[in-house]
């Protein structure tokens, strides 16, 4: 749970993809093929399988919006310091909490100023090829940029993911994602 929560806090979305956005999940397979030498799929393949599959297909991706992400945490920020100058000295545990936030935020700020320069636009940073067949599903090809490792894009897919299942077949999954989110 804490990883989805930081993944969160970074600003990664997830969501199903399209056939249109088998190009960004091309991407990062190429990227883990690079980083793992090995050989996988290319885009024309994995467009093929979304067609003969159609909706049993699941194309999963997250996201992040760098330049936005940014700029909500300068807000945060100045909306943490605007209460701290007004916060009396009086106030030592609200003090102390708003001294957290703000080394928190300054930290993310820091982070994310360095990944700006080279990532300038909202980009596809993980991305999972399922194919549900029955009651089951199973993942065939997984990809994730390894400069946002520290994003923890796959937790939140894999959450999605679950999540999925659950609409789709109920209690039973329903169980093993409250098990999973426990453990």
């Amino acid at each position: 749970k804490r990883l989805i929560k930081d993944s969160d806090k970074r600003g990664v979305q997830t969501y199903r993809g399209t056939i249109d956005d088998l190009k960004a999940f091309s991407n990062v397979i190429a990227l883990t093929e690079s980083r793992k030498g090995v050989s996988l799929r290319n885009e024309e393949y994995f467009r093929k399988l979304m067609k003969i599959y159609g909706n049993d297909a699941y194309l999963h991706l997250a996201k992040v919006n760098l330049p936005k992400r940014l700029e909500q945490y300068k807000a945060q920020l100045i909306e943490i310091q605007d209460n701290l100058s007004e916060t009396s000295d009086n106030q030592k545990k609200r003090l102390k909490k708003l001294k957290q936030q703000e080394t928190s935020i300054k930290k993310y700020i820091t982070e994310l100023e360095d990944y700006v320069k080279d990532y300038d636009k909202e980009l596809v940073i993980a991305g999972i090829l399922s194919i549900k067949f029955g009651n089951t599903m199973e993942m065939l090809y997984a990809g994730m940029n390894e400069d946002f490792k520290k994003f923890y894009p796959q937790y939140k897919l894999e959450f999605l993911k679950m999540h999925i299942m659950t609409t789709l077949y109920g209690p039973i999954w329903e169980e093993l994602r409250v098990v999973l989110m426990t453990v």
